[in-house]
């Protein structure tokens, strides 16, 4: 990435900064809030540091989504680790070695979860798959029909 530099006008720049900051202390003051402490201490800390804001240039910003994209296999549906990683990276510190596996025999399929909660794979054929890859159902027009299986008794 080549340095470029372009102007830009003082008033936006500090509205720009302004809005940085305030949306800077709401994350401060829900941060606090999810850990159930004090909001004031960390927001003194951050008033005790002087903040500079820089804006990147970045080639493709929808290629870059600060995301692993190593691949999972850990159960039957393989998937992305998504833990953040730095500008210009593809892989978090954890899979710095990782080599992206042959995938070409095994099915993509789309992650889709419901209001319950529970998470479902799609393949291209739209049946639909529990992480065990195994066929609870289809998805047709958004709709996600699921098969309800019922064991019969054996009577002796």
């Amino acid at each position: 990435m080549s340095a470029k530099s372009y102007p830009v006008p003082k008033p936006l720049w500090d509205a720009l900064e302004n809005v940085l900051m305030v949306k800077s202390k709401e994350l401060i003051k829900d941060i606090a809030r999810t850990l159930k402490q004090p909001e004031k201490p960390l927001l003194d800390a951050f008033k005790a540091n002087k903040h500079t804001f820089h804006l990147i240039d970045m080639e493709d910003p929808s290629n870059n989504t600060f995301e692993c994209e190593a691949l999972l296999c850990q159960s039957a549906v393989a998937h992305r680790c998504r833990k953040p990683v730095l500008l210009g990276q593809k892989v978090c510190p954890e899979h710095e070695l990782w080599k992206m596996p042959s995938v070409s025999q095994k099915p993509i399929v789309k992650r889709i979860k419901t209001f319950e909660g529970e998470t479902y794979f799609v393949d291209s054929l739209m049946n639909v798959y529990t992480a065990e890859f195994e066929r609870v159902g289809t998805f047709q027009d958004g709709i996600l029909t699921l098969f309800e299986m019922e064991e019969e008794e054996e009577f002796a």
